[in-house]
């Protein structure tokens, strides 16, 4: 039988044990995804050179973020929410029809928000990566999120070399403003907004599972095709 001393040991071992696992699993704070992207993307801005001239960044409206268009204009009448996961099997096989959707839909009549968190934070950090970028170019926000659909959740939110190449082997250096994309990262109020706009919609539609689609505050069941989708949003057109 062990004694009392071993015991003693024994529950002390196990107790720091769990708190190093716990300490190690718990997600980064939103605080220090703004923090390492204000001191990497800066070291990032020195490689690329920003101009520092983007319309509407000092705006930049919470609602916007909350939803962030990837296709369509502001005022476009149809809403289409895809809730997507870079690390979900199937959102990566819808992701890679998408394209067909952007071209069926009318810019003017159907808008597409793209929201979602990964199962871990980095992946939720790259979606917010893509928001941010969708704000300058939906068209880069829009390659930037497939290209990791297809390769995985790499590049996120610090501005590390990752993203950088991508933007460079990409052809978007020249449309990309570097200041501009910090004055974003930098923001906690735009950071805390994105995340409880995924839980907003979450919780508004019940959304347990990637990928989903919502049209027109509808939930579209199964995995939808681009046809299902446009089908739906084209049925609400004025």
């Amino acid at each position: 039988m062990a004694s009392p001393a071993r015991w003693k040991a024994c529950v002390a071992f196990a107790l720091l044990g769990l708190l190093v696992f716990t300490v190690a699993c718990t997600p980064r704070g939103q605080n220090n995804w703004q923090n390492n992207a204000q001191n990497n993307g800066q070291n990032a801005g020195q490689r690329m050179g920003g101009t520092g001239a983007f319309s509407g960044a000092e705006e930049a409206p919470a609602d916007f973020i909350r939803a962030p268009r990837f296709f369509g204009e502001r005022d476009a009448p149809n809403t289409i929410i895809i809730y997507t996961n870079p690390q979900c099997p199937p959102c990566k096989r819808q992701w890679e029809h998408l394209p067909e959707l952007f071209a069926r839909l009318d810019a003017k009549k159907t808008k597409v928000i793209v929201l979602g968190r990964g199962f871990f934070d980095q992946a939720t950090r790259l979606l917010y990566t893509a928001a941010l970028l969708a704000m300058q170019d939906q068209e880069m926000g829009l390659a930037f999120l497939g290209e990791s659909m297809r390769s995985g959740p790499a590049p996120y939110i610090d501005g590390d070399r990752w993203l950088c190449d991508w933007l460079g082997r990409s052809g978007f250096l020249p449309r990309f403003d570097e200041q501009a994309y910090l004055s974003l990262a930098s923001r906690d109020d735009l950071g805390r907004a994105y995340l409880e706009g995924v839980a907003r919609v979450r919780e508004q539609y019940g959304l347990t599972s990637t990928p989903s689609v919502i049209v027109n505050g509808g939930r579209l069941n199964g995995e939808p095709s681009v046809d299902d989708m446009a089908r739906a949003a084209e049925g609400f057109s004025p």
